[in-house]
């Protein structure tokens, strides 16, 4: 027999009943009429408020993550900060050095130079018209080889010995005699023939090498006709280092390949290269390295730390230029420039060299070893 809806509800209510919590009476949750009752707002609004911040966060963030910076608007931000972080002792730090005792010597030693180079020019073309003369001896050799060899062809070839009763002298040893005599002629020819063509290749090369040399002299030239502006207006202008807080010290080498390094250490043990250019909350800066020659290396201070310094530069690498690296150094500080005596530095013999010196707070250098 199919049951009715009353007894499907029936048995509803019992599995809620036998499932559900033990049901409590409404009776047990109401207060007595003299409690107060406070009443909580309904927060379930938040979840979903949270929600929607998140992921409009994650939006603005992935905007701006795409968006490009304009580079002149970035430009103008750093220079203003810049502007607002420099201080008046920075501005009088930054002025200008008197440089132009270091340039005139700079003057003076491309001046020497270009002298040198010119004087090779002129050598260069004694050393062609040589090279002509050489190339007509090999030629004129080439040509009494050349009958030599077709004079012994055309020579006899001896009979085979007949021995008669009454034979005459044989003329066999006299012609032997002279083919070796011809042979050895020919050898020498041909000796000399390889020592004029190896004086030839050698001249080549030195003429080569001169073609270079004068495109490095009309450098040179451009270079010291800029030096000499440069040292004219520093001179007009009258902007000289007097009275900075500043010091320098740099070396110059002008031989080709040459890889010279420069280490300097302070005072307080602060140790400059090319590795370690600067260290932060100290003074100092390795503002110029240069990997391979001609080339310059420069340590640079805006404060003078008095006491003593300790300057090293070593020759590093050749590069196949087995010469000597001739080194100069200079000190700049307000009291002028202090010049160290050249180095010569190579890979076989003195390849490093040491110079300490003290410096004053003023600027006053005194050399102490060399």
């Amino acid at each position: 027999m199919a049951a009715g809806p009353g007894d499907r509800s029936a048995q509803s209510a019992n599995k809620l009943k036998r499932i559900g919590p033990p049901s409590v009476a409404l009776h047990d949750f109401q207060s007595h009429d003299d409690d107060e009752h406070e009443e909580h707002p309904d927060e379930r609004w938040l979840v979903s408020y949270a929600d929607m911040m998140t992921l409009l966060f994650g939006l603005f963030v992935l905007l701006f993550s795409m968006a490009k910076m304009d580079p002149k608007s970035a430009a103008a931000a750093e220079s203003a900060a810049r502007s607002s972080f420099v201080t008046p002792e920075d501005e009088k730090v930054e002025e200008k050095v008197d440089q132009t005792p270091v340039l005139q010597k700079r003057v003076l030693d491309l001046e020497a130079e270009l002298k040198l180079n010119r004087q090779k020019i002129v050598e260069s073309q004694a050393t062609a018209e040589e090279l002509e003369k050489l190339r007509s001896t090999v030629t004129g050799k080439d040509v009494t080889i050349a009958s030599l060899q077709l004079k012994i062809e055309s020579m006899p070839k001896p009979a085979p010995p007949v021995v008669p009763l009454a034979a005459k002298p044989s003329r066999e040893p006299e012609l032997q005699a002279l083919l070796a005599e011809r042979e050895r002629e020919i050898e020498r020819l041909m000796s000399k023939k390889s020592e004029l063509t190896r004086k030839v290749a050698s001249v080549n090369a030195d003429s080569e090498a001169l073609v270079e040399k004068d495109l490095e002299n009309q450098r040179l030239s451009q270079q010291l006709e800029e030096l000499k502006e440069k040292v004219k207006k520093d001179a007009a202008t009258d902007k000289g280092g007097q009275g900075q807080e500043f010091m320098a010290f740099f070396i110059n080498w002008a031989s080709k390949d040459h890889d010279v390094d420069l280490v300097i250490e302070d005072p307080r043990g602060k140790v400059f290269d090319f590795k370690h250019r600067e260290h932060a909350g100290h003074p100092g800066l390795f503002a110029l390295d240069t990997r391979r020659g001609p080339g310059v290396e420069l340590w640079q201070s805006k404060n003078i730390l008095p006491g003593r310094y300790k300057a090293t530069y070593s020759l590093y690498n050749d590069y196949g230029n087995h010469e000597s690296a001739p080194v100069n150094a200079v000190i700049l500080t307000p009291k002028g420039s202090f010049e160290i005596a050249m180095k010569k530095l190579d890979t076989k013999g003195n390849r490093k060299a040491t110079v300490e010196f003290e410096v004053d707070k003023s600027g006053s250098v005194k050399i102490v070893s060399k």
